[in-house]
């Protein structure tokens, strides 16, 4: 009986700790799905030439990737520190060569299509 109990245990926990993966998973592929949509605003805000409306759109952007750096992996932090970068740059950018940022803000969104197909 006590080693009957033991390995319900044993498989409850197996069991529970897929499932916190899978969720975790799921939390970051809506998170990048979220980021995605705010890059499309960003495109649209972008060509509209409204660079403050782009502009609090990526600070908004920054906000997710900085929530959802605390519950992935190593790797995954990897991923979303470089996007910040290239995210950071962008922003940058869009005083001075607003084409540039146009075309920066295109490649993330491309960068971010990988990763969720990744992940």
């Amino acid at each position: 009986m006590e080693e009957h109990l033991k390995n319900q245990f044993e498989t409850i926990n197996k069991s529970n700790k897929e499932n916190q993966s899978k969720i975790q998973r799921m939390i970051f592929d809506a998170a990048m799905a979220s980021i995605r949509g705010h890059l499309l605003k960003v495109q649209i805000e972008l060509k509209s030439k409204n660079i403050g409306t782009a502009k609090t759109e990526i600070d908004l952007i920054n906000e997710i990737f900085e929530k959802t750096k605390t519950s992935t992996s190593e790797e995954q932090k990897k991923s979303i520190e470089e996007l910040q970068t290239a995210l950071k740059k962008t922003k940058d950018e869009m005083d001075t060569n607003l084409p540039a940022a146009i075309n920066r803000v295109d490649l993330l969104w491309h960068e971010m299509g990988k990763l969720i197909r990744k992940s």
